[in-house]
């Protein structure tokens, strides 16, 4: 079991262990090989680890069979030390209250995981009552909302209720796999607004099963539209608080950017979707190019075929091709991608073109034109081969020697690292991963499929 929440704004971890003392003990052990132990400290007779960064500290705390892990101003009061790390109960418990069961109900969150950031209540923080609940925290930074003008507290709020909360949970656990969904509430316009962005992208949306997939969709026109409602708003009641002047101002920039040209093309475009299902050759430590790739990417374009005859003015091979709106794959001859397929095939529609290469290059293209549009269209959507994921960045963190300041790794951590992906990929088979905009806001769905040996 675990628990994550604020007291006040301080961020609060707390772990139930199976044996409080062999928690000690791996940390005991971690010591032995420091320069120096952790020191400690009291609180109501308990004792803790602590670690200061400048005026703030790290307090790890184990009480009986629970771990505390908590930053805390490093002049804390013991008595709101003693609160934060539960030692002081709260006069409600969170967990015993209607909100949880209410979010739970809403989204069909499960009882293994759900929760929330309540991000008004975030902001109600920064513009009330400083001296309260986060006195210390204030102090340290150095901030005082006492300043701020009644106009300004009252627009940062309205901010804030653009997006007013981020809720999150499990939906559906067991033996196969785990589903997670968290969603982003959005104002009731502005989700109504991005709700109209998403496109018709054949295929999106499902696990397609290969090595790696990607695709996303969008109305450039309903985007446009979104935009200009947006700076129309901005604009009928416009910010008069002197904090948010540059936002105001950018309206002015907004008006000027919607006034360029944008060529017709641009409006055409609808989304497009890749799938790489195999790749050889491919080496990250030496920098070398992959020797052959089995892929196929969909470009969904309204009147693809003015889109290929555009291109064919442009490349004499593309108009070679002759490619039709007829959802026939027709051979890609082209050197380019001789050098990374034993062979590439095109096919055109209507409203997309699809390129593949690699075996069954020619079915891939003309099933990917023809594959079904979801009934909710996705903005964007992304599933991978969990274990070949995993063991990819696992060999590429061991054969890497430098780090981002240029001193070398050692070895033994990078085969720790190697090691932790590696057992990652043991886990799982598969991930996919759809964001939608619904009347609700931005819905974040995972999928992660669980591994037949997996414990």
């Amino acid at each position: 079991l675990f628990a994550a929440y604020g007291d006040g704004l301080l961020p609060v971890f707390r772990l139930a262990l199976s044996d409080g003392s062999q928690f000690d003990a791996a940390i005991a052990r971690i010591e032995e090989k420091a320069p120096e132990k952790l020191p400690t400290a009291t609180v109501r007779g308990e004792t803790y680890r602590y670690i200061d960064l400048d005026k703030m500290r790290v307090v790890i705390a184990t009480f009986k069979n629970d771990a505390v892990i908590t930053l805390v101003p490093g002049a804390y009061p013991e008595e709101r030390l003693a609160r934060t790390l539960g030692l002081t109960k709260p006069r409600k418990s969170l967990a015993k209250s209607k909100e949880f069961s209410a979010l739970n109900k809403e989204y069909g969150f499960t009882d293994h995981f759900s929760g929330f950031i309540d991000v008004e209540r975030i902001a109600a923080a920064f513009v009330g009552d400083t001296s309260g609940l986060n006195g210390e925290l204030f102090a340290i930074a150095e901030y005082d909302a006492s300043g701020l003008s009644e106009q300004c507290k009252a627009e940062f709020m309205s901010l804030a209720g653009i997006a007013p909360r981020v809720a999150m949970g499990y939906t559906t656990v067991n033996a196969s796999y785990v589903e997670s969904g968290m969603v982003i509430e959005l104002r009731d316009d502005i989700a109504a607004g991005l709700a109209t962005l998403p496109a018709a992208v054949p295929g999106l949306g499902p696990d397609l099963g290969g090595l790696f997939s990607f695709g996303m969709s969008l109305d450039p026109l309903a985007l446009r539209s979104f935009y200009e409602t947006r700076l129309d708003a901005m604009e009928a009641e416009p910010f008069e608080c002197e904090a948010l002047a540059e936002l105001q101002a950018s309206t002015v920039k907004g008006r000027a950017a919607l006034a360029q040209p944008i060529p017709p093309v641009v409006y055409s475009f609808r989304g497009f979707l890749s799938n790489v299902t195999n790749i050889e050759g491919m080496d990250v430590a030496t920098e070398t190019p992959p020797s052959s790739i089995d892929a196929t990417i969909l470009f969904a374009v309204e009147n693809a075929e003015a889109l290929v005859a555009m291109a064919g003015m442009i490349s004499p091979e593309i108009a070679a091709l002759n490619l039709l709106p007829d959802g026939k794959a027709k051979l890609l001859d082209l050197p380019q991608l001789a050098e990374i397929a034993n062979q590439a095939f095109a096919a055109l529609s209507s409203n997309g073109l699809a390129v593949s290469l690699g075996e069954a290059a020619d079915a891939n293209a003309e099933a990917f034109l023809q594959a079904d549009v979801a009934k909710e269209k996705p903005f964007m959507s992304m599933a991978f081969d969990a274990k070949r994921y995993y063991d990819f960045v696992g060999q590429a963190a061991m054969e890497g020697d430098d780090s981002e300041d240029g001193e070398k790794v050692p070895l033994a951590l990078r085969a720790a690292i190697r090691d932790a992906m590696v057992s990652s990929g043991e886990m799982y088979e598969r991930m996919a991963f759809n964001v939608h905009f619904t009347e609700r806001g931005v819905e974040l769905t995972t999928r992660k499929t669980l591994a037949a040996e997996a414990d």
